[in-house]
């Protein structure tokens, strides 16, 4: 629903920018205090938020799960929030949740716990709006969003132009160590980077995951800001300061990086980090064969996927371009190692990238 709003807005000539907010609290164990990683949630969109009105934006539009508690809204002090909560009856929740994740050995716990949450929600009053979606198809609740949230600048056009009236001042040294994962277009970096992440995890890592692409959504882009990689690499900074504030020593980074100049700008951003870059390659008839399956949803769910669901024609096309862009890629003479994952699984090729690289150093990940 917030994806489709942001295209609506972006097509209408807003400059309008757009955050996930669950693909920001992605880092474990979750530190005291954060169970379930609200606060670190509104305070990486916080971070954000000042980056994407300096490279133009004039709103911002965020999704994600808050507990009944609220969004911790003095996180955010460079923009009026306005919180709008969807809500649906139990009945018709669980049905969306089995639809999606299907029934397992646990799902009348989970479901109990759903029910609960929705209860909860039910009686809590954060939200500035509420939404009831019971029976509504997807395509209709931005509709509904727009009537509920009338009055927001983004939807009455009431903007100001903010680009170039934030100051944004370095952070202090940050430290750690990171695997940036890169690659082409299909050769499966968010795959094989959460994979590797979940594997860190496993092996006792305190550490986080950030998929690159998550972190440049602004319409229309900055004329002086190729793919918005200098957007990104601002955005990755502040989101691995706050992850390492709350203790995590690793973060895994997935994501498109074509060039030198562009490899820079990351660096430059992540001063005192130890930045281990690793390329993914595949033969060209499977990357092919993997950009097809793209379009019937063959990754992971990843929002602002510009493959899924579209046509065989438009899938050869991208992999046409992918097959050439992966052969600039094999002349370009980067740092780092390139990790062949021609007929290997995610599971394999997060193996094989832990034992080039050398971290964690647990026997079960690199045996």
């Amino acid at each position: 629903m917030s994806w489709l709003l942001y295209a609506e807005l972006a097509a209408a000539g807003v400059r309008v920018a757009f955050a996930d907010g669950d693909q920001l609290c992605m880092c474990y164990p979750a530190p005291p205090g954060d169970p379930g990683r609200q606060h670190v949630k509104a305070l990486n969109v916080g971070s954000m938020i000042p980056r994407y009105r300096s490279a133009g934006a004039q709103c911002v539009i965020v999704n994600g799960v808050l507990d009944p508690s609220g969004l911790e809204t003095e996180l955010l002090p460079d923009a009026d929030v306005t919180v709008c909560r969807l809500r649906a009856d139990p009945d018709d929740v669980e049905r969306r949740f089995i639809a999606r994740y299907g029934e397992h050995d646990d799902t009348d716990e989970l479901l109990r716990e759903i029910r609960d949450e929705v209860r909860q929600m039910d009686g809590s009053t954060f939200a500035d709006a509420c939404v009831d979606t019971t029976g509504v198809p997807g395509g209709e609740v931005p509709r509904l969003i727009r009537a509920a949230c009338k009055d927001w600048p983004g939807f009455t056009g009431e903007l100001d132009d903010c680009a170039g009236q934030l100051s944004l001042q370095p952070g202090p040294a940050i430290g750690g160590r990171i695997s940036l994962i890169t690659g082409t277009t299909g050769v499966g970096k968010s795959t094989i980077g959460f994979r590797f992440f979940m594997s860190c995890l496993s092996a006792g890592l305190t550490v986080g995951y950030v998929d690159l692409g998550q972190l440049g959504f602004l319409q229309p882009a900055d004329a002086t800001d190729q793919d918005n990689q200098r957007l990104k690499a601002g955005n990755l900074a502040a989101i691995w300061r706050n992850y390492r504030a709350t203790g995590a020593t690793h973060l895994v980074v997935s994501g498109s990086i074509t060039s030198q100049a562009d490899l820079q700008l990351y660096l430059d951003s992540l001063p005192a980090t130890e930045v281990d870059l690793v390329r993914l390659r595949v033969d060209n008839g499977e990357l092919r064969q993997r950009i097809m399956s793209r379009g019937a949803g063959g990754s992971w769910p990843e929002t602002g996927d510009r493959l899924r669901g579209q046509s065989a024609e438009f899938l050869a096309g991208v992999a046409g371009e992918a097959v050439q862009a992966a052969g600039a890629l094999d002349h370009w003479q980067a740092e780092g190692i390139a990790v062949d994952t021609t007929g290997l699984s995610p599971d394999e090729s997060a193996r094989v990238i832990a034992k080039s690289i050398g971290w964690p150093d647990r026997p079960e990940l690199v045996h």
